[in-house]
């Protein structure tokens, strides 16, 4: 075998060991993708199994600030009800307590609730752990004005649906862009010690943006505040959910 056939065969089979070693590191890649997609991270992992620990709960009214003052009583209401529909293999994981019961013992309650009297309030409800924390709901508005045609000011020549506007004149009408952030920071409290054993600052936002001649695109600051509401309650049912 000559010299030049030699490096030509050489060359050819480095080559093909490139591509190959090239399609076993793509193929690694993609694994390791397809393995992480829908799993948890280490922190959030670690929120799931302690949240588990407490089967039996109660979520307490957030002390709410901007906005209003009802809404920390709203979130509480929201985050029983998402709290309720976390499942494990098809089955409830937590029981929670009843709001009724829940708004008798908040009548009781030292306000705003810390870890203390979160368990003062979790041994009346004989429950294992207790949802409390605060709210910042914050909600902007600015006002604004577009352009839109108006009356024809110039006509082409001709007679009555014969003539062709040419010019129209410009109009100004109102509009109205409306941004809700919502910042909340829930804290699942263990009745037994007292201790936090899950906390998150979870975070929604919605915004509209319409003219008072699009009412069918205009949102109202409640309907915006709803949508921010439920982004913040869906991170919470994953933080808490296995």
């Amino acid at each position: 075998m000559s010299f030049r056939h030699f490096a030509v065969v050489l060359g050819t089979a480095l080559a093909l060991v490139a591509c190959e070693m090239t399609q076993e590191l793509a193929s690694s890649a993609k694994e390791m993708a397809i393995d992480t997609v829908g799993f948890k991270d280490s922190r959030e992992r670690q929120w799931a199994q302690e949240a588990a620990r407490l089967r039996h709960v109660a979520a307490l009214d957030f002390d709410a600030t901007g906005g209003d003052k009802d809404e920390g009583a709203i979130f509480a209401k929201g985050l029983a009800e998402r709290v309720a529909k976390v499942t494990l293999k098809d089955i409830p994981l937590y029981l929670v307590k009843a709001r009724p019961e829940v708004e008798k013992a908040m009548a009781l309650a030292k306000r705003p609730v810390d870890e203390l009297s979160a368990v003062t309030v979790a041994k009346s409800l004989g429950v294992e752990g207790v949802y409390a924390g605060t709210i910042h709901v914050t909600v902007d508005e600015r006002k604004y004005e577009e352009a839109r045609k108006g009356e024809c000011t110039r006509y082409s020549a001709g007679v009555g649906s014969l003539r062709i506007c040419l010019e129209h004149a410009e109009a100004k009408i109102d509009c109205l862009e409306r941004r809700v952030q919502y910042r909340a920071v829930p804290r699942l409290i263990d009745a037994g010690t007292g201790r936090i054993v899950y906390t998150n600052t979870v975070t929604g936002d919605s915004r509209n943006a319409a003219c008072s001649d699009e009412k069918d695109k205009q949102r109202t600051a409640e309907r915006l505040i709803e949508e921010a509401r439920n982004e913040a309650l869906r991170d919470v049912a994953r933080n808490i959910t296995p």
